[in-house]
């Protein structure tokens, strides 16, 4: 922000950028529920948002198609 505003609107620079970031609060809250099992991947439903799965749901992530829709949505042509 650049005129000391406490509100950011849609055409202040970098508003959609900070609210496609969680934060780390959240990242660390999401860890801490999985006691440290967890990684962090994007979901093909769920736009540019991290979300935390556990470490064995992950092979069915990365192997099971969804890593591939995300990849092609994702990848510049």
């Amino acid at each position: 922000m650049t005129n000391n505003r406490l509100i950011m609107t849609p055409d202040d620079p970098g508003f959609y950028e900070i609210l496609s970031n969680p934060g780390v609060d959240f990242l660390q809250g999401m860890h801490r529920q999985y006691n440290g099992e967890c990684c962090f991947v994007l979901r093909h439903d769920e736009g540019e948002m991290l979300t935390p799965i556990p470490w064995k749901d992950l092979d069915d992530y990365l192997y099971g198609g969804e890593y591939e829709a995300v990849d092609q949505d994702f990848t510049p042509i």
